[in-house]
C-alpha cells in the first residue's frame, strides 16, 4: 500500500507540473489532486523536494531495467579497455560512476527548479565526459602496475 501512494503522489507531481513551474507547486496542489490527506505526504516525503528525488530515483531505476543506458556506458568501457589488463569489478566501477553522475546532474537540476536549459547541461555534461573514460581507464591501469 505504502508504494501505491507514493506512486499516487508521483503521478499527481507530473500532472500538476504540466501546468505549474515546480517552485510554484504546493504540497496542498499535489495532494488535492490526488485525493491524499496532507498528513499521509508527510508520512513518505519531507518535502516537494523530496518527492521529486523519489520520482526521479524511481524513474531512472525503471529506465535502467532495461540497462540501456548502463549498456552503452558498459560498450564505451570495453572498447576502450581491449586488449588490456583491467579487471572487470573496475570496469563496473567506471560505468556505475559516469551512469550515477547523469542521474545526479538531473537531480540537482529538477531540485534548483530546471531553470538552466536542458541543451546547455548537455554540451557541458559532453564536455565534461570528453576522453574522461579513457583518463579512468588508465587512471585503473597505473593503479594495478606493479
Amino acid at each position: 500500500m505504502s508504494n501505491t501512494t507514493k506512486q499516487a503522489l508521483e503521478a499527481s507531481l507530473k500532472k500538476v507540473m504540466l501546468q505549474k513551474p515546480l517552485d510554484k507547486i504546493t504540497i496542498s496542489d499535489i495532494t488535492s489532486d490526488c485525493g491524499i490527506s496532507r498528513m499521509a505526504f508527510y508520512y513518505h516525503f519531507k518535502d516537494i523536494y523530496d518527492l521529486v528525488e523519489w520520482s526521479c530515483l524511481e524513474d531512472a531505476k525503471r529506465a535502467l531495467q532495461g540497462k540501456k543506458t548502463y549498456d552503452l556506458l558498459k560498450a564505451v568501457v570495453e572498447e576502450k579497455t581491449a586488449g588490456m589488463q583491467i579487471r572487470e569489478e573496475q570496469k563496473e566501477f567506471i560505468a556505475n560512476f559516469y551512469k550515477y553522475s547523469f542521474v545526479g546532474i538531473m537531480l540537482d537540476w529538477i531540485k534548483q527548479g530546471m531553470k538552466e536549459d536542458y541543451s546547455e547541461i548537455v554540451d557541458n555534461m559532453a564536455l565534461t565526459l570528453h576522453g574522461s573514460i579513457t583518463n579512468s581507464v588508465q587512471n585503473f591501469l597505473s593503479k594495478t602496475d606493479p
